[in-house]
């Protein structure tokens, strides 16, 4: 059941990878409403750079790389951007540096068509049997009108359901969003905001690789995670 949930959640990012990628070009939104035009992207970019990412790190291999596939969804319908939000990927590094916490990175694969986006951010992860806790610090730059800076705290409770593993968790997320180039006055050079979610995933192993399956929960803005892991070392 869990190979066919994977199986639908893949094809769905491809197809909408092949459709069009996240645009973090702002003209087309309109002044008047500018912010509520433009805040989802702005969610969805927070989002992806704050997920939580648990790696099953050990003393005999202390290092691991993920692959995401971010995912979003504008619950208002108010974007610029149609549904869905398929975000960049995203690679990210970790290291064990003690029993429990973990340093990491995290950076963009890939950039949309005609545009130069660059995504990265650090942090660290502190791991318990039954839980882990997560901070972030991330920026964003699209090539002419935006910039977001961000900090993510987050939360994680391991479960098992039905011999299922279930990972349940709560996240906030500080941001300012920059806009840049604009000579209207009614739109803002900034925006400093917050959010609140919760989260909602599953983790499976398949062969030399962990498949993390995450979802980030807020009542504007709901962002799907598909994750590719490997520890090594």
């Amino acid at each position: 059941m869990r190979i066919r949930l994977i199986a639908i959640y893949f094809s769905t990012i491809v197809v909408s990878v092949s459709a069009q990628w996240l645009s973090f070009d702002l003209s087309e939104a309109n002044s008047n409403i500018f912010l509520k035009q433009t805040e989802p992207i702005v969610r969805s970019s927070v989002l992806a750079l704050g997920q939580p990412t648990l790696m099953d790190l050990s003393e005999a291999k202390r290092f691991g790389l993920a692959i995401s596939f971010p995912l979003g969804w504008d619950v208002t319908n108010t974007s610029i951007q149609t549904n869905p939000h398929v975000f960049l990927p995203i690679i990210e590094g970790q290291v064990l540096v003690t029993n429990n916490l973990a340093l990491k990175g995290k950076m963009n694969l890939l950039s949309p068509k005609d545009e130069s986006v660059n995504a990265a951010g650090y942090g660290m992860e502190y791991y318990e049997q039954t839980w882990a806790a997560s901070v972030s610090m991330g920026w964003l730059e699209g090539p002419s009108h935006l910039r977001v800076r961000m900090i993510d705290f987050s939360l994680l409770w391991r479960r098992t359901l039905s011999e299922i593993p279930i990972n349940l968790g709560i996240g906030h997320n500080n941001y300012r969003a920059s806009f840049r180039n604009f000579d209207d006055e009614n739109i803002p050079s900034n925006r400093e905001n917050s959010l609140t979610y919760f989260i909602l995933g599953t983790q499976y192993h398949l062969k030399m690789f962990d498949i993390n399956i995450q979802t980030q929960i807020h009542y504007k803005f709901i962002q799907f995670n598909l994750q590719l892991l490997r520890s090594f070392f």
